[in-house]
């Protein structure tokens, strides 16, 4: 009887500890050093300090899911230590990439349904920007930078992200004259257009845009910078849906925010930033 009653405890601790593990791990990896930037345990939680010394263990041989905005591009291994930085616990590089991208430490399939990009020169998606953008009153030309397709919550019908920006981003997502906003009507908006019980919809994920030039004999403030741009389109949380990621750039900090469907509308499930 005492052996049986050891064995159930046992069993219990191992239950509560593999419980008190998180389901993912969300982490922005560079080639200057790999960020972890949120653990996802009921809800997706900011890290901006130390791990439990369990959740380190599980992370520091974890294989790491690589995504961008057209999903799971590869996996890496996470190697060396775990040191508590600036803005999360950071690690050794763990992929050579050519611009900042993101990862996920989860046992789901990241990308569940086909994500495809489309031709920015799209002319039905130009006019649809137009449309948005002189409903704003921005007077400038549509400057897309990115568009995207994909079912995003399974429902047999895919959704159309489109990202327009002035002034633009290169093709390699990077800052151009680093994403000050200057002249009147610069702006960044990323909406995404779906089919509802009631037809079409535009639903917008981010917005800015500047009403006017901004003055360069100011001495007290900084030219407004809303660089913004989707650099990942996925299932962050496992529920068979994919979320879209946005990144923005604001002043001299930068971060990101996840999108999901609700059945209603496009809600901020997630937000993260550093400066």
């Amino acid at each position: 009887m005492k052996k049986i009653l050891g064995l159930l405890l046992i069993t219990s601790s191992l239950m509560a500890f593999s419980q008190s593990l998180p389901k993912a791990f969300l982490l922005e990896v560079s080639n200057g050093e790999s960020l972890v930037v949120a653990v996802l345990d009921k809800q997706w939680k900011a890290l901006d300090d130390d791990l439990p010394a369990n959740q380190k263990q599980q992370l520091q041989r974890a294989t790491v899911k690589l995504l961008t905005d057209v999903g799971q591009i590869g996996t890496a291994k996470m190697q060396g230590s775990l040191e508590v930085g600036n803005c999360g616990v950071i690690s050794k590089p763990i992929a050579k990439v050519s611009r900042q991208i993101y990862g996920l430490v989860a046992p789901w399939k990241i990308a569940p349904r086909k994500i495809e990009r489309l031709p920015l020169d799209n002319a039905v998606y130009q006019k649809v920007m137009a449309a948005e953008l002189v409903a704003r009153g921005i007077k400038a030309p549509v400057q897309m930078t990115q568009v995207l397709k994909a079912d995003l919550d399974g429902d047999q019908s895919d959704e159309v992200i489109l990202v327009a920006q002035r002034p633009a981003l290169s093709a390699n997502y990077e800052l151009v004259g680093m994403g000050y906003a200057m002249k009147a009507h610069d702006y960044a908006l990323a909406i995404v257009r779906k089919l509802t019980s009631s037809g079409v919809k535009t639903f917008v994920l981010r917005q800015a845009w500047a009403k006017a030039d901004f003055d360069v004999n100011s001495t007290t403030n900084l030219p407004p910078r809303f660089a913004q741009w989707v650099n990942g389109v996925a299932d962050f949380d496992g529920d068979g849906k994919m979320e879209v990621l946005v990144n923005s750039i604001l002043y001299e900090g930068y971060g990101f925010e996840v999108f999901g469907w609700n059945n209603k509308k496009f809600e901020m499930r997630f937000e993260w930033g550093c400066i």
